[in-house]
């Protein structure tokens, strides 16, 4: 907990690392009490499991009865899942291109949210999967601030293959910087679990030990809720807005939830447990969480839905 303790008393006032790790926990203990443990790999032994099941369409919901997902388990069988446990697609640019997605973005967006801070930039997209949609839009954050002094961006996800390839996407110029005389590319990406607070903070830190000016999770939320439960969701939330001016997050609908269990049982693959996740007002609980971290909506009603229903919703610390 130290780097925590580090970033200074307001921080740590604001997120209790030990709280994170009490609520992981007891979700693990409740887990252990009440399901079978077994290998992920595995066909699911409850045979109501199977029996319970609805369609993608359904209201309801299968509450299939395994512990919830151990994320390093996860990523050890991820190719056979293709990505429908982690959400980490080895071809989503395929079907869900960056370019459809930014023009969603209003160009408000990318003109207030440099205004924070008339010295530095500071950007990390949670989730970034190959950095396909990253790498454009932290050009368009960088065109819209070129009097910044400090730019600096930075992309994660858990698949070191999906990093690879949006390092060697940044390496062939996609965009090392603005600034024609940067020694080094302004972005860079590392793997890694971000549910691990320990490695979160330290990664944000490499950009700056305060708030950063933006933290995006572009199609991340369901993934991140899945694995992580009701109350560790939530606290993961309130972290990440310890850590920033403005928040860019576009939730994944309940249907969603639904869908990937789908596709995982059409593969013969172990769903996904959904007993630790309320599923009931996911945006409306998402944008309370984030403004009881003192921030609010900004152009609310007024954002652009995806071709998949989703909305992209920006908020700002209040204080700013």
């Amino acid at each position: 907990m130290s780097w925590l303790l580090g970033q200074g008393s307001h921080l740590y006032n604001m997120f209790h690392l030990d709280e994170f790790q009490q609520a992981m926990e007891r979700q693990e203990n409740t887990a252990t009490q009440d399901y079978e443990l077994h290998d992920l790999r595995q066909t699911p032994t409850n045979p109501t499991a199977t029996a319970n099941t609805k369609d993608e369409d359904d209201e309801d919901f299968v509450l299939v009865s395994n512990p919830p997902s151990n994320i390093s388990q996860a990523l050890q069988t991820s190719q056979l899942d293709r990505g429908h446990r982690l959400g980490n697609f080895w071809n989503y640019p395929t079907y869900n291109p960056s370019s459809a997605r930014l023009s969603l973005i209003p160009p408000s967006y990318f003109e207030k949210i440099p205004s924070s801070n008339p010295l530095t930039l500071t950007y990390v997209d949670l989730g970034c999967n190959e950095g396909e949609l990253t790498l454009p839009f932290w050009y368009q954050l960088q065109s819209s601030s070129p009097s910044m002094q400090i730019k600096k961006a930075l992309g994660i996800d858990i698949d070191k293959t999906l990093i690879d390839r949006a390092r060697s996407r940044s390496l062939a110029g996609d965009i090392l910087s603005m600034d024609a005389s940067a020694s080094e590319p302004s972005i860079t990406f590392v793997d890694g679990d971000v549910t691990d607070l320990d490695f979160l903070g330290k990664s944000l830190d490499t950009l700056d030990t305060g708030r950063l000016t933006l933290i995006t999770l572009f199609s991340t939320t369901m993934w991140l809720h899945l694995h992580l439960g009701d109350e560790r969701f939530y606290l993961f939330l309130t972290y990440v807005c310890s850590r920033c001016d403005w928040f860019l997050v576009e939730p994944q609908p309940r249907k969603c939830y639904a869908s990937a269990n789908k596709r995982l049982r059409r593969m013969g693959r172990e769903e996904i447990a959904l007993t630790e996740c309320n599923l009931e007002d996911l945006e409306g609980r998402i944008k309370r969480s984030i403004e009881e971290c003192g921030f609010e909506r900004v152009e609310e009603g007024k954002e652009k839905k995806t071709h998949w229903n989703r909305r992209l919703m920006l908020f700002k610390r209040k204080e700013i």
